[in-house]
């Protein structure tokens, strides 16, 4: 690969690996998009491209270690890479057959996500900010009444907040330390993931958990919504990898005292069902789901 294309690459990773404002969804098209242009950077340069393109999937995927849709979209664009090496434009092709994926998929999950929230459901709660949560709820054509976490330390619940306030949404902001007792007021508790354990344990921001279990208490369903490009095949909840961030964030003068986990686990015990682009999932049936990712990934295997 050439110096610059080289350059904007590197600059690109670290973009992803520094972000601290996008989700999930957000960072893998960032990731697709820099993965696109190196095929095509190593394809007209006449070099094994497919071999390289790999070399660098697999590094996608641990850009982020809590974010396995980082890596299974990766992956994903290898096999249409592959289906496609004897075409005119191969990572062309790839590229547009995974945009149509993507787009696909995305369509599909908010549906499942508004086919939830039909009356009676009038009062929710989540936290953080999740784009495709934003997205549905954006479009769900009534108001409703939504509380929000804030989702320190970099408070994302106020991106959300003012995005559902714009729709028309009736909106009240909580404190994380708030959000267990909360929870008990909802009708549900609609959490984002950024991974999903083979076990069905759910990876989301820090304060998820808190949620769940005073849903739990007071018999109020949790959702979590994610699409089956997040689910992680080889981990569950004992070992899904959690991120830990800059102690600044938390107290910038002191931030040797701090430990600032960004995401924890929610086990499936905890959460009523998925909301995913193939419907509403119960956490013991993910296992043709799990499959078929399983099957996606290897195309990251050596060669």
């Amino acid at each position: 690969m050439n110096p610059l294309a080289k350059a904007e690459l590197e600059a690109a990773f670290t973009r992803i690996a520094t972000d601290r404002s996008h989700g999930a969804t957000e960072l893998a098209a960032a990731a697709l998009a820099a993965l696109v242009n190196s095929a095509e950077a190593l394809a007209t340069e006449g070099e094994d491209y497919l071999a390289a393109c790999r070399a660098l999937a697999v590094r996608v995927g641990q850009l982020r270690p809590s974010m396995a849709s980082l890596g299974n979209w990766a992956a994903a664009y290898l096999n249409e890479l592959e289906a496609r090496r004897n075409g005119v434009e191969p990572w062309r092709e790839a590229a547009l057959a995974i945009e149509q994926r993507r787009s696909d998929v995305s369509r599909r999950l908010v549906e499942e996500v508004r086919r939830l929230l039909r009356p009676p459901a009038s009062r929710l709660l989540t936290l953080s900010y999740s784009s495709t949560v934003a997205q549905a709820l954006a479009l769900l054509g009534r108001p409703i009444e939504i509380v929000i976490g804030e989702a320190r330390p970099l408070l994302e619940g106020r991106k959300l907040a003012s995005a559902m306030v714009e729709a028309g949404h009736r909106v009240t902001l909580v404190t994380d330390a708030a959000l267990s007792h909360e929870a008990g007021q909802a009708d549900l508790v609609l959490l984002g993931a950024d991974t999903i354990g083979r076990d069905g344990t759910a990876i989301n921001k820090t304060g998820s958990f808190a949620a769940a279990l005073g849903a739990k208490r007071a018999g109020v369903p949790v959702y979590v919504v994610a699409d089956r490009y997040k689910l992680e095949p080889n981990r569950d909840g004992r070992d899904l990898l959690l991120e830990v961030m800059p102690g600044e964030e938390i107290w910038p003068e002191a931030a040797g005292l701090c430990r600032n986990i960004y995401f924890e686990p929610v086990p499936a015990d905890l959460i009523t069902a998925f909301v995913m682009d193939c419907g509403v999932v119960a956490p013991g049936a993910l296992g043709s789901l799990l499959e078929e990712i399983r099957a996606i990934r290897r195309a990251l295997e050596p060669r």
